[in-house]
């Protein structure tokens, strides 16, 4: 199928899109991740130290900055502008077989004049490469699965500490400072 300088364009435009996603959910996923571990480890911390309210204030921010940064990090990556040319790069380099096409078509569409001959013909010329797009290397898929997986084991471990901490007997807790004992 030939290509059209629109339907380049259109696609490259929805690929800038889509690799925005894929670059802020994995700034969030990593941030949420951190964060969730963090309220591990200031629940357990908490059930054996007993922190006051400045400790837990502490912990607050452990748990509350990560995701804080995650998000603004995230904010950026839709800020920051992303050329057309280099989301194309970004697509042929992991397209076996692409010959620059998306690369020669911007060029060709950038320099020539939109009624010559010559674009109509190169463009007649060109295949269409998205149909042969490995578009799970483009975005990353395989760290979003990996850092997804990565959030649900310090979900299950947020689950499985707060089992173990409701197990404590009273006996089995330290005494809190500063309470009396009977």
């Amino acid at each position: 199928m030939a290509l059209s300088p629109q339907l380049v364009h259109a696609r490259l435009e929805e690929s800038i899109r889509r690799l925005r996603w894929s670059r802020s959910s994995r700034l969030v996923l990593v941030g949420a991740a951190i964060s969730l571990l963090a309220l591990v480890l200031a629940l357990l911390a908490d059930a054996y130290f007993h922190f006051g309210p400045t400790g837990r204030w502490v912990g607050l921010s452990l748990i509350i900055l990560p995701m804080i940064a995650a998000v603004s990090g995230g904010v950026r990556i839709w800020l920051r502008p992303i050329s057309a040319a280099s989301i194309a790069r970004r697509i042929e380099g992991v397209t076996d077989g692409s010959h620059n096409v998306l690369i020669s078509a911007l060029q060709f569409d950038r320099e020539l004049p939109a009624d010559s001959l010559l674009r109509r013909a190169l463009f007649a010329e060109m295949n269409d490469p998205f149909p042969h797009v490995r578009w799970r290397d483009v975005f990353d898929v395989r760290l979003l699965q990996k850092l997804g997986a990565a959030l649900g084991a310090v979900a299950v471990a947020l689950v499985a500490s707060q089992g173990h901490v409701l197990t404590f007997d009273s006996a089995e807790k330290p005494p809190c400072h500063g309470a009396s004992s009977p």
